[in-house]
Protein backbone atom coordinates (compact mmCIF):
# COMPACT_ATOMS: atom_id res chain seq x y z
CA UNK A 1 0.00 0.00 0.00
CA UNK A 2 1.61 3.41 -0.88
CA UNK A 3 -1.47 5.73 -0.83
CA UNK A 4 -4.25 6.09 1.38
CA UNK A 5 -7.35 8.42 -0.03
CA UNK A 6 -10.65 9.33 2.42
CA UNK A 7 -13.27 10.83 1.48
CA UNK A 8 -15.93 11.77 3.83
CA UNK A 9 -18.32 11.93 1.55
CA UNK A 10 -18.55 15.58 1.14
CA UNK A 11 -21.76 16.74 2.02
CA UNK A 12 -20.99 19.36 4.73
CA UNK A 13 -18.60 20.69 1.74
CA UNK A 14 -15.42 21.66 4.15
CA UNK A 15 -13.61 22.87 0.95
CA UNK A 16 -15.63 26.36 0.65
CA UNK A 17 -14.78 26.30 4.56
CA UNK A 18 -11.01 25.87 4.49
CA UNK A 19 -11.26 22.66 5.11
CA UNK A 20 -11.15 19.25 2.55
CA UNK A 21 -13.43 16.45 2.10
CA UNK A 22 -10.65 14.48 1.11
CA UNK A 23 -7.62 12.81 3.57
CA UNK A 24 -4.75 12.03 1.92
CA UNK A 25 -1.41 10.18 2.91
CA UNK A 26 1.47 8.58 0.97
CA UNK A 27 3.80 5.71 2.74
CA UNK A 28 7.33 4.56 2.09
CA UNK A 29 8.62 1.46 3.65
CA UNK A 30 12.16 0.63 4.43
CA UNK A 31 14.35 -1.96 6.12
CA UNK A 32 11.69 -4.86 4.97
CA UNK A 33 12.84 -8.32 6.49
CA UNK A 34 12.12 -12.01 6.03
CA UNK A 35 13.16 -14.96 8.53
CA UNK A 36 13.55 -17.88 5.66
CA UNK A 37 13.77 -20.33 8.56
CA UNK A 38 10.51 -19.65 9.87
CA UNK A 39 9.03 -18.07 6.87
CA UNK A 40 7.79 -15.44 8.57
CA UNK A 41 7.63 -11.85 7.41
CA UNK A 42 9.00 -9.53 10.26
CA UNK A 43 7.93 -6.21 8.58
CA UNK A 44 9.71 -3.13 8.16
CA UNK A 45 11.79 -1.11 10.26
CA UNK A 46 10.73 2.14 9.08
CA UNK A 47 7.36 3.45 8.19
CA UNK A 48 6.80 7.28 6.43
CA UNK A 49 3.79 8.36 6.27
CA UNK A 50 3.30 11.91 4.53
CA UNK A 51 0.05 13.48 4.93
CA UNK A 52 -1.03 15.53 2.10
CA UNK A 53 -3.24 18.90 1.67
CA UNK A 54 -5.73 18.44 -0.98
CA UNK A 55 -7.22 21.86 -0.66
CA UNK A 56 -3.25 23.69 -2.42
CA UNK A 57 -2.63 23.09 -5.80
CA UNK A 58 -0.02 20.46 -6.33
CA UNK A 59 -0.97 18.66 -3.00
CA UNK A 60 1.90 19.30 -0.82
CA UNK A 61 3.00 17.57 2.01
CA UNK A 62 1.71 19.19 5.11
CA UNK A 63 2.40 16.96 8.08
CA UNK A 64 5.04 13.53 8.26
CA UNK A 65 4.63 10.52 10.72
CA UNK A 66 8.22 8.22 10.69
CA UNK A 67 7.90 5.22 12.91
CA UNK A 68 10.44 2.83 13.64
CA UNK A 69 9.85 -0.47 14.50
CA UNK A 70 11.99 -3.46 15.56
CA UNK A 71 11.73 -6.05 13.20
CA UNK A 72 15.36 -8.48 14.38
CA UNK A 73 13.16 -11.66 15.14
CA UNK A 74 10.39 -13.22 16.01
CA UNK A 75 10.02 -12.27 19.37
CA UNK A 76 10.36 -8.30 18.56
CA UNK A 77 8.84 -8.14 15.38
CA UNK A 78 6.46 -5.48 14.94
CA UNK A 79 7.53 -3.10 17.82
CA UNK A 80 7.44 0.50 17.54
CA UNK A 81 10.71 1.86 19.34
CA UNK A 82 10.13 5.50 17.49
CA UNK A 83 7.32 7.81 16.47
CA UNK A 84 8.11 11.21 15.31
CA UNK A 85 5.76 13.80 14.33
CA UNK A 86 7.09 16.67 11.73
CA UNK A 87 5.51 19.45 9.51
CA UNK A 88 6.27 19.77 6.18
CA UNK A 89 9.67 21.84 7.15
CA UNK A 90 10.80 18.17 9.21
CA UNK A 91 10.41 20.58 11.93
CA UNK A 92 9.59 17.93 15.04
CA UNK A 93 6.24 18.22 16.69
CA UNK A 94 6.03 15.31 18.95
CA UNK A 95 8.15 12.13 19.42
CA UNK A 96 7.95 8.89 21.42
CA UNK A 97 10.40 6.31 22.47
CA UNK A 98 9.72 2.87 23.41
CA UNK A 99 12.11 0.41 25.25
CA UNK A 100 11.55 -3.10 25.20
CA UNK A 101 12.93 -6.19 26.89
CA UNK A 102 12.12 -9.75 26.22
CA UNK A 103 11.72 -11.81 29.04
CA UNK A 104 11.48 -15.80 29.40
CA UNK A 105 8.11 -16.07 31.03
CA UNK A 106 8.81 -19.86 31.75
CA UNK A 107 10.39 -19.08 35.27
CA UNK A 108 8.27 -19.89 38.30
CA UNK A 109 8.08 -15.88 39.50
CA UNK A 110 8.73 -12.57 38.84
CA UNK A 111 12.85 -12.40 40.52
CA UNK A 112 13.20 -15.81 38.09
CA UNK A 113 13.14 -14.00 34.68
CA UNK A 114 15.21 -14.90 32.56
CA UNK A 115 15.96 -11.46 30.12
CA UNK A 116 16.75 -12.68 27.19
CA UNK A 117 19.20 -10.47 25.26
CA UNK A 118 17.61 -9.01 21.85
CA UNK A 119 21.18 -8.86 20.61
CA UNK A 120 21.99 -12.51 20.22
CA UNK A 121 21.29 -12.31 16.41
CA UNK A 122 20.39 -16.44 16.90
CA UNK A 123 17.63 -15.09 18.36
CA UNK A 124 14.37 -17.39 16.73
CA UNK A 125 11.80 -19.73 17.15
CA UNK A 126 14.68 -22.44 16.94
CA UNK A 127 15.49 -21.56 20.67
CA UNK A 128 11.93 -22.75 22.10
CA UNK A 129 11.77 -19.99 24.43
CA UNK A 130 7.92 -18.72 26.01
CA UNK A 131 9.14 -14.46 25.40
CA UNK A 132 6.66 -11.65 26.76
CA UNK A 133 7.58 -8.62 25.11
CA UNK A 134 8.01 -6.16 27.92
CA UNK A 135 7.68 -2.19 26.98
CA UNK A 136 10.05 -0.84 30.05
CA UNK A 137 10.22 2.68 29.33
CA UNK A 138 8.41 5.53 27.03
CA UNK A 139 9.12 9.06 26.50
CA UNK A 140 7.39 11.42 24.74
CA UNK A 141 8.65 14.97 23.68
CA UNK A 142 6.40 17.76 22.94
CA UNK A 143 8.23 20.24 20.83
CA UNK A 144 5.18 22.89 20.90
CA UNK A 145 6.56 24.74 17.62
CA UNK A 146 10.06 25.45 18.54
CA UNK A 147 8.88 26.87 22.10
CA UNK A 148 11.93 28.30 23.77
CA UNK A 149 13.47 26.24 26.52
CA UNK A 150 12.99 23.00 24.74
CA UNK A 151 10.48 20.54 24.27
CA UNK A 152 8.33 19.37 27.19
CA UNK A 153 9.24 15.88 27.93
CA UNK A 154 7.43 13.27 29.93
CA UNK A 155 8.82 9.76 30.69
CA UNK A 156 6.77 6.66 31.97
CA UNK A 157 8.54 3.54 33.48
CA UNK A 158 6.69 0.44 33.35
CA UNK A 159 6.54 -2.54 35.58
CA UNK A 160 4.89 -5.91 35.60
CA UNK A 161 3.28 -8.75 38.07
CA UNK A 162 3.82 -11.69 36.83
CA UNK A 163 3.16 -13.29 40.07
CA UNK A 164 -0.89 -12.57 39.38
CA UNK A 165 -0.12 -12.81 35.29
CA UNK A 166 0.16 -9.35 34.27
Amino acid sequence: MDKVTVFDGGQNHNADKGGADTQIANYDYIGGKYDRFDREFLGYAAVTETQLDPTKSGQPAYRQIVRQYLNNNLYDKGLMTDELTQDAGINPFIETVNQYQLVDVTQSTSAALALVNPAFSGLDARNNLIVFPELTETDKKFFEGGAPGGPVITHQTLAYDFTNGN
